[in-house]
């Protein structure tokens, strides 16, 4: 017969046990339920923002949506590849940043009939992070080095000797709220890239810009190569604005805000075809 001590004993442990078992299954039941967006954050140690994501399945899985441009397709690529031939055409957009804010820069491409939309280079520029202001000068050359690094690296350009006769970078499409900074950079592309448009963005409503984004993604015809860091980062931290009773996007300086818009800038103006071809597919 057991004693007093060992059926408490007893008891200890078996209670021990169900509260250990119960911990493992809120836990499990936890992760399940919010995502790996924690697994990263906790347990790979990898942070994200989790409440009210807007680009959800994004944020998830954002090696799902990486891809390279090649001039030949490998044989087993361990992501989706495009050839340079099969971007149609490269716009670029520029947002430019406020006092707690950076200027963005975004090149897109699309595949022919708007079939894929592909992010293929991004770059922000906080001024803190440089020694000197940057003033509109300084601005012009780096966003121009921008172009130019994206033609490099992704553009298909037809010469005759020293003459481009062709190059699918066409447009470029700038933050119409600062009319003195676009008239600038409008001026500094047209010296150094004759053959590229320079155009105001539209700015069209912002949700019906998310929307068309959330659905490209859901729809497998987004993708983004290993030069989008920051455009990467943008789309893994952007929230919903708790604050707001509609569906607002977070702008308080906590996340990056331009680059989004200056991915945007690229697409607004296709916004129907976009949303027409993830319809058909």
């Amino acid at each position: 017969q057991m004693t007093r001590r060992e059926i408490i004993s007893l008891i200890g442990e078996a209670s021990a046990t169900i509260v250990a078992t119960a911990a493992a299954g809120f836990t499990f039941w936890w992760l399940a339920k919010y995502s790996t967006i924690y697994y990263d954050r906790l347990i790979l140690g990898l942070w994200k923002r989790a409440d009210g994501s807007i680009y959800k399945k994004f944020a998830d899985h954002p090696e799902a949506f990486r891809c390279r441009i090649v001039e030949h397709p490998g044989s087993s690529p361990d992501c989706k590849e495009f050839r340079k031939q099969d971007i149609v055409s490269i716009e670029v957009g520029l947002d430019f940043g406020g006092n707690k804010s950076g200027h963005a820069f975004v090149a897109r491409g699309y595949t022919d009939g708007y079939r894929d939309v592909v992010a293929l280079k991004s770059r922000r520029i906080m001024a803190k992070e440089k020694d000197d202001p940057i003033d509109s000068n300084r601005l012009d050359q780096l966003f121009c080095d921008f172009v130019q690094d994206v033609i490099d690296q992704y553009a298909d350009i037809v010469r005759h000797w020293d003459t481009i006769e062709y190059c699918n970078v066409e447009t470029v499409f700038w933050d119409n709220a600062e009319t003195v900074l676009g008239n600038s950079i409008r001026n500094a592309v047209e010296k150094r890239f004759p053959w590229i448009s320079v155009k105001p963005a539209k700015k069209k409503r912002v949700n019906d810009r998310i929307n068309a984004t959330v659905r490209l993604m859901g729809a497998g015809r987004f993708f983004l190569t290993d030069d989008c860091e920051s455009l990467k980062t943008a789309f893994s931290d952007a929230v919903w604005d708790k604050e707001k009773q509609d569906d607002e996007r977070l702008d308080d300086g906590s996340t990056d805000i331009d680059s989004l818009d200056a991915f945007e800038y690229t697409i607004e103006r296709d916004l129907k075809e976009l949303i027409q071809e993830v319809e058909d597919v």
